[in-house]
C-alpha cells in the first residue's frame, strides 16, 4: 500500500537529497487526491494566485498521507530554491498538521512517517551571515502537549454542561 512512497521523491527529499525543482514538481503530480490538485492547481507559493496560508489551509482541511507527502515535497522545493522563510513557513505547515492526521486515522506507519520527517523538518535561522542553525522538536513532544490541552478543553466543557440548567441538558 505505502511502497509506492520508495518510488516518490518525497523519499529522497526524507534521505536529505536536494532535488532539482522539476523533480519535486513530478512528484506532486504523482500524489492521489486533493493535495496534488491543490498544490498544482493553484500553483506553487509566490507563482500562483494564493498566498502560502491558502494553500495551508486546505491541506489542513484534508489531512492525509497524500498531504503529508506534499508537505515533504514542499520542503524538497523550498530545500531546492533555497528559500528558507518557505522552509520555515512549510515546518509550521507540517507541525499543524500533526495532530489532524492522527486525528484522520488510517494512515500506515504514521509514527515512522513523522519520525522521518521531524529528521528534515527543522526551522531555519541565521545569526550570523554565515552561521546557520536547526531548531528541532519532536512530534512526540508536540502530541503530549496537545493530549493536556485536549484534557484541558474536555474538562471545561464538562464544567460547563454542569453549568447549565438540566433542562438544556436533554
Amino acid at each position: 500500500m505505502t511502497s509506492w512512497l520508495f518510488w516518490s521523491p518525497a523519499w529522497e527529499v526524507l534521505q536529505r537529497k536536494t532535488l532539482p525543482v522539476d523533480t519535486i514538481v513530478l512528484g506532486i503530480a504523482e500524489l492521489r487526491g486533493p493535495p496534488a490538485a491543490i498544490l498544482l492547481g493553484y500553483g506553487y507559493p509566490g507563482d500562483g494566485d494564493l498566498t502560502f496560508e491558502q494553500i495551508a489551509n486546505d491541506v489542513l482541511a484534508r489531512p492525509s498521507l497524500e498531504g503529508l507527502l506534499g508537505v515533504v515535497l514542499l520542503l524538497g522545493w523550498a530545500d531546492a530554491l533555497q528559500n528558507y522563510e518557505l522552509w520555515n513557513e512549510v515546518c509550521r505547515l507540517y507541525r499543524q498538521l500533526i495532530p489532524r492526521l492522527w486525528e484522520a486515522g488510517d494512515i500506515p506507519f504514521l509514527d515512522e512517517l513523522l519520525d522521518a520527517v521531524d529528521g528534515i523538518a527543522a526551522t531555519r535561522s541565521f545569526p550570523t551571515v554565515n552561521r546557520r542553525e536547526e531548531h528541532f522538536t519532536s512530534w512526540r513532544l508536540e502530541m503530549d502537549r496537545i493530549e493536556e490541552e485536549r484534557k484541558s478543553a474536555a474538562a471545561e466543557v464538562a464544567k460547563y454542561w454542569k453549568s447549565l440548567p438540566k433542562y438544556l441538558r436533554g
